[in-house]
């Protein structure tokens, strides 16, 4: 009876490949289902398309490398266009491109930041000097207090 039933719930779950024919609890012995989810494990892996899209990038630069080896004048020519893209002139005018497409990053670019922490510094300068005119007004000698100790000293010499 329960080879029958084993026969039965084998071909009823013989389209979930991830269950092994013999069960959960035996499926760490069959070593034929390791070896299998073993394969999807890798497959799946290897399957990544980000992964496939980095290979497949890299197998085309090494091949042009090889073409360009192949061919000395191509070579030069090709250096010669790369020099003339990497000019500051291009560089420039992509920079501003940028900045035109994407106004929210001119606020992040070195010189705006170092400008906003110049303001920082000017205005946290001028508060110091209202908060110093201010305590000259309302500051009290008192019998105490060092900077009058201070203050008195120096008049005296």
């Amino acid at each position: 009876m329960r080879i029958i039933l084993s026969v039965i719930a084998g071909f009823f779950y013989m389209c979930r490949l991830d269950y092994s024919p013999l069960g959960r609890k035996l499926e760490i012995l069959d070593s034929g289902f390791a070896a299998y989810c073993g394969f999807i494990h890798i497959e799946a892996t290897h399957r990544n398309p980000i992964m496939l899209t980095m290979a497949s990038y890299l197998y085309g630069e090494m091949k042009r490398k090889q073409h360009l080896t192949d061919n000395s004048m191509m070579v030069t020519s090709i250096e010669r266009k790369r020099e003339k893209n990497s000019s500051n002139a291009v560089r420039r005018w992509h920079l501003a491109v940028l900045l035109l497409r994407n106004p929210s990053l001119v606020l992040l670019r070195k010189s705006a930041l170092a400008a906003k922490e110049d303001k920082k510094e000017k205005d946290m300068f001028e508060n110091k000097q209202r908060i110093s005119v201010i305590e000259e007004m309302t500051h009290r000698p008192s019998l105490i207090s060092e900077s009058d100790f201070e203050r008195m000293w120096q008049k005296k010499c």
